[in-house]
C-alpha cells in the first residue's frame, strides 16, 4: 500500500510539473529570447525546452537543438515568430532525430536566416529532404574531425543513444570547454572520448526507462560516476519537463535533485545547476 501510495503521489507531482511547465512556457520563452539578443559580452546560455538550448559566447549566438514546446502536446507552433525571435542565430548544432530534439518544421523557418547548421552525418540526408535548409549553409559533422568558425571550436564525438545514432559535442568557445553529450542510454565512459577536464558539463538526465514513478530510479548513481568522470568545473543538468511523455518516464526537480544530492556526496564542492526553462545559466 506505502508503494501505491508513493506512485500516485509521484504521478500527482508529474502532472502538476506538467501543467507548470505548459502554463509557463510563453512567458519563460520570451524572457529567454529578450536576454539572449541582449547586445552583451557575457557568456550565458538558456534552456528553450527540456535540452534546447540558446547560448551566447563572446558575441556568437548558437543554439543546441532549437525545439518548440507545443510540438510536444499536440499544438501547432507559430514558426514564423519563433524564426523571428532566433534571428541573430549564428550557428546551430544538431544531435540527433528524435522528435523532442529535431522539428523540420521550425528548421523549415529558419532556412532563409544567415544561419551555419552543423549536422550529424547520420541526420544529413534527413535534413536535406524535410527541410528548405541551403545545402552550401550545412557542415556536417563527423565524429573527431573538429570544425572551427566564429570563434568556435566544435569537435563532434558518437553519442551513447544506443537507440538510434546521436552525436555528441565538445564545444570551445570564449575561452570556455563546454560538453554536450547528448542523450545519454550507456553510462559506460570508455564510449566516452571527452573525459578531459571541462568547464560545464551539460547532463541529459535519464535514469532507466519507466522508471520515473519510482523513489530511486536505479541508474542515479551510473549517471553520477558518468558526471564524475568528466571532470567538470560545473554540471548542469538538463532533460526535464519533457512535456510529450508518459509520467513513469518524465523527469522532474526531485529527480534532478536525487542526482544532485549524490554527486553532492562524492564531490560537496562542485557546483550542480537544475535550469528551468528560461533561466539564465552562466558560462564562465
Amino acid at each position: 500500500m506505502a508503494e501505491q501510495a508513493s506512485v500516485a503521489l509521484f504521478r500527482a507531482e508529474v502532472e502538476a510539473a506538467r501543467t507548470h511547465a505548459v502554463g509557463s512556457h510563453a512567458e519563460r520563452w520570451a524572457r529567454a529570447i529578450a536576454a539572449w539578443r541582449e547586445d552583451a559580452q557575457t557568456n550565458r546560455a538558456w534552456l528553450l525546452f527540456a535540452t534546447s538550448l540558446l547560448c551566447r559566447t563572446g558575441g556568437t549566438r548558437w543554439a543546441v537543438d532549437p525545439f518548440l514546446l507545443p510540438e510536444r502536446i499536440g499544438q501547432k507552433p507559430d514558426y514564423a515568430a519563433a524564426a523571428a525571435d532566433l534571428t541573430p542565430l549564428d550557428v546551430v548544432f544538431l544531435t540527433h532525430g528524435h522528435a523532442d530534439h529535431f522539428s523540420p518544421q521550425l528548421l523549415t523557418a529558419l532556412a532563409h536566416h544567415n544561419i551555419a547548421w552543423v549536422v550529424p552525418d547520420h541526420l544529413h540526408e534527413r535534413l536535406l529532404s524535410e527541410t528548405s535548409i541551403p545545402p552550401n549553409r550545412i557542415r556536417v559533422a563527423r565524429a573527431g574531425e573538429a570544425l572551427e568558425f566564429l570563434g568556435i571550436r566544435a569537435t563532434p564525438f558518437t553519442g551513447a543513444h544506443v537507440s538510434v545514432p546521436a552525436t555528441g559535442y565538445l564545444i570551445e568557445a570564449a575561452g570556455k570547454r563546454l560538453l554536450f553529450p547528448g542523450d545519454t542510454r550507456s553510462y559506460d565512459t570508455s564510449l566516452q572520448p571527452c573525459l578531459d577536464a571541462v568547464d560545464v558539463l551539460f547532463a541529459n538526465l535519464w535514469l532507466g526507462r519507466a522508471t520515473a514513478l519510482q523513489e530511486h530510479p536505479p541508474l542515479t548513481d551510473a549517471l553520477v560516476r558518468f558526471c564524475l568522470a568528466h571532470q567538470p568545473a560545473r554540471i548542469v543538468l538538463m532533460h526535464l519537463h519533457e512535456v510529450g511523455r508518459s509520467p513513469d518516464d518524465y523527469w522532474t526537480p526531485r529527480h534532478a535533485q536525487l542526482v544532485a544530492d549524490a554527486i553532492a556526496r562524492e564531490a560537496p564542492r562542485l557546483p550542480v545547476t537544475v535550469p528551468d526553462t528560461g533561466d539564465p545559466i552562466e558560462l564562465g
